[in-house]
């Protein structure tokens, strides 16, 4: 029924209702000037004014008062149809927005996930510079404790006693 009423309600509706109307005046003003008698002198006859008023008032005006109020309701017809396509978009922004929204938090949670691996691989890095420096005082400390070792045999060998260092003790007193 909704249907079949705005099909009838249309801007072509009033488009022909008002040039039907604008048909109706110039037939009106032929009637009554061929027709009505109209006598051509300085004095004009009001009654025949006033009559000829009537009819363009009552049909005519009439007629484009109806034309108005088609164009009217087109009008409001057209504006619910803009408004619902404005709120399926509104909603569809909403739908984005949202999805936007929960993009971001995952973005998130992948950020913080990969702090926590940051800080793990830092922590293990401390930990195995910490252990090569302990590496490399070790290795320092044996291959001078190897030195004075060899230097400690080296002269040992060519003291007679095979103690070097105790003999320049006992020399030394």
């Amino acid at each position: 029924m909704t249907n079949r009423f705005d099909k009838i309600f249309s801007e072509k509706l009033s488009g022909v209702i008002a040039i039907t109307s604008l048909i109706c005046l110039l037939v009106s003003i032929y009637v009554f000037i061929i027709h009505g008698s109209w006598q051509f002198s300085p004095i004009l006859d009001e009654a025949k004014i006033a009559q000829f008023g009537d009819f363009v008032g009552g049909v005519v005006g009439t007629l484009l008062a109806f034309v108005a109020a088609i164009l009217y309701y087109v009008a409001l017809k057209e504006q619910r149809k803009d408004i619902a396509i404005n709120q399926k978009s509104m909603n569809l922004q909403n739908e984005a927005l949202a999805k936007q929204i929960e993009e971001f938090e995952k973005q998130k949670e992948e950020l913080a996930l990969t702090r926590v691996v940051y800080e793990q691989q830092y922590k293990t890095m401390k930990e195995q510079e910490h252990t090569m420096k302990i590496q490399q005082f070790e290795s320092s400390f044996y291959s001078f404790l190897n030195v004075y070792i060899a230097i400690k045999n080296e002269l040992n060998t060519n003291d007679e006693e095979k103690d070097f260092f105790k003999t320049i003790f006992f020399q030394a007193m």
